[in-house]
């Protein structure tokens, strides 16, 4: 079984549309692979892409030394008092941020959470980084667009229990948004790299294909998580 969806593309000034054919059978497969599509794929380079970007913002002049001593200190702890707050709504993690685990040890390279960071733990740590980037608008050059891209992926997750079109809205959302970030990055004079786009962005947007054709929710696959209130 196959499906198409139409794609409106701009050629030569004119409007056109394509339409691409997408293999149900491979949409399924994706589908029942939440965790490592979403959670520990998308999630592990978005979050500490954007809370790295973040602190560069926040002091364009900081070093690597003064990034990861951020992490570990003003970072970590607004992140285990955001836990404390939510108590058993929260998965904490007792590993302590820092520059290696959030894979930021040289400004050329793209940051991602490491593997000590498990799918229950970043589902807790995106609603804290929602919650942090927020705080953040007003105050830090670029905070809305960062806080954009967390409040999209945050909405995804929470209202996957309740209407598929709207988590579809939301993630789609989130897509658009950190791709923003990322073109914009392209155009910096320096060495300094926060937005990676992996596979797994593509496979999310797939996930979607899947949910708004069959109006089935991924979660429905038998897998488990910790479901955090916002």
């Amino acid at each position: 079984m196959f499906i198409f969806t139409p794609i409106l593309l701009k050629k030569n000034f004119t409007w056109v549309i394509i339409y691409r054919i997408w293999d149900f059978q491979h949409l399924t497969k994706l589908a029942q692979d939440l965790l490592h599509v979403f959670h520990q794929g998308v999630l592990c380079v978005v979050i500490a892409a954007l809370v790295c970007s973040h602190l560069e913002a926040e002091n364009p002049s900081i070093t690597l030394k003064g990034l990861d001593l951020k992490l570990q200190k003003e970072i970590y702890r607004d992140y285990k008092n955001w836990c404390h707050q939510k108590r058993k709504c929260a998965s904490a993690c007792s590993h302590r941020f820092n520059a290696a685990r959030f894979g930021k040890e040289k400004w050329p390279a793209y940051p991602e959470l490491g593997s000590v960071y498990k799918a229950a733990v970043v589902k807790s740590m995106l609603f804290w980084c929602d919650k942090f980037l927020k705080k953040q608008i007003g105050k830090v050059p670029g905070a809305q667009h960062r806080a954009n891209v967390s409040h999209s992926f945050s909405k995804f997750q929470y209202i996957l229990d309740t209407t598929v079109a709207e988590a579809v809205k939301y993630a789609r959302a989130g897509l658009v948004f950190y791709q923003d970030l990322a073109c914009a990055e392209v155009s910096r004079a320096d060495d300094r790299k926060f937005f990676k786009v992996i596979p797994k962005f593509y496979s999310l947007y797939e996930m979607t294909i899947y949910m708004e054709t069959t109006k089935r929710n991924p979660r429905c696959f038998g897998l488990k998580g910790v479901t955090v209130f916002v």
